[in-house]
C-alpha cells in the first residue's frame, strides 16, 4: 500500500520537461500572433495612405477641370496636405488621336519621402480623359 501511495504522489502534476515544452509552444504561438498583428498594422497603414492619396488625386483632377475645362498639353505639379500627411502630385496632359479628347495621367507621391526609390514610386496613379465641350 505504501509503494502505491508514493507512486501516486510522483505521478500527479507535470514534469519540468513538460512545462518547458508547453512554454516553448506558447512562446511560438505568441510570436506568430505578434508578427501577424504587425503585418495587419502595416497593411492598414498602407490602405489609409492609398485612400488619402486617392482623395488628393480626385481633388487635383477636379481642380484641373475647374481651372482648365480644355487643358493645354504639358505637365502640372502640385502638393496638398490631407489628414496631416503631405502629398505631391504630377499630372501630364497629352493630346490623343481624337482632336476633342485629352488624356491626363496623374500620379500621387509621398511628399515627405527621402530615399530616391520611394520618392519616385507613386502611391496611386490614374488616367482620366477630358473632352472638349
Amino acid at each position: 500500500m505504501r509503494a502505491r501511495h508514493s507512486l501516486r504522489r510522483f505521478s500527479s502534476g507535470f514534469t519540468l520537461l513538460e512545462v518547458l515544452i508547453a512554454l516553448a509552444v506558447i512562446a511560438s504561438a505568441l510570436t506568430a500572433i505578434v508578427a501577424s498583428a504587425n503585418v495587419h498594422l502595416d497593411v492598414q497603414s498602407r490602405l489609409r495612405e492609398q485612400r488619402l492619396a486617392s482623395w488628393v488625386m480626385a481633388n487635383a483632377l477636379a481642380e484641373l477641370r475647374m481651372r482648365e475645362p480644355w487643358p493645354v498639353t504639358g505637365r502640372r505639379e502640385g502638393s496638398e496636405e490631407m489628414a496631416g500627411q503631405r502629398f505631391s502630385w504630377q499630372a501630364d496632359v497629352v493630346q490623343t488621336e481624337l482632336a476633342d479628347l485629352r488624356r491626363v495621367d496623374i500620379r500621387v507621391f509621398d511628399a515627405t519621402a527621402t530615399d530616391a526609390q520611394t520618392v519616385r514610386q507613386s502611391i496611386v496613379s490614374r488616367t482620366a480623359f477630358f473632352g472638349r465641350r
